[in-house]
């Protein structure tokens, strides 16, 4: 995590640049400010509201951020200010591309916020339910998680949703 508080005029633009471009869903100039940036610009956090760049993408809904964000080594589990991830964010704006994502990518589903408001299940559950008028049939949202124990051995968790109106 690279913190921008400390007087670190570099890190500071640099942030700037990058939160910009990942607002705008700029994928290019992404690239050009990862590549050539600070080191682990990629999980700064905002000195006032603790979001991270991959917080801004689920926000905006932009998968294929999200996508660049994670190969570039974002964590997926930083928190804002709150205790909310990315994938909490993601949820609660029903961007179910960008939650399937980040949890591809290892994000904790069971992690809850600092209010006790719950985890990525409450947040997706909230979302559709605010969002119910646009639905005339059930919603299915499944993914199942592969690990790799030590043993070798292959750990497989499923998990289903289903909203129904």
């Amino acid at each position: 995590m690279v913190d921008c508080s400390g007087g670190r005029r570099v890190a500071k633009l640099q942030s700037t640049k990058l939160l910009q471009s990942v607002r705008r869903g700029d994928v290019s100039r992404l690239e050009t400010i990862l590549s050539r940036g600070v080191t682990q610009l990629v999980n700064l956090l905002h000195p006032i509201y603790a979001n991270s760049p991959l917080i801004v993408a689920a926000v905006e809904g932009n998968a294929a951020v999200v996508d660049l964000l994670l190969s570039r080594g974002a964590d997926p589990d930083l928190n804002d200010t709150e205790g909310r991830t990315a994938v909490m964010h993601a949820a609660s704006y029903g961007h179910v591309d960008c939650v399937t994502k980040l949890i591809e990518a290892g994000a904790s589903v069971i992690h809850e916020d600092h209010d006790a408001r719950g985890n990525v299940s409450c947040y997706l559950s909230s979302a559709v339910a605010a969002e119910q008028s646009y639905f005339s049939s059930p919603i299915d949202f499944s993914f199942s998680l592969k690990k790799n124990s030590r043993s070798g051995k292959t750990n497989s968790n499923n998990f289903r949703f289903r909203f129904s109106f």
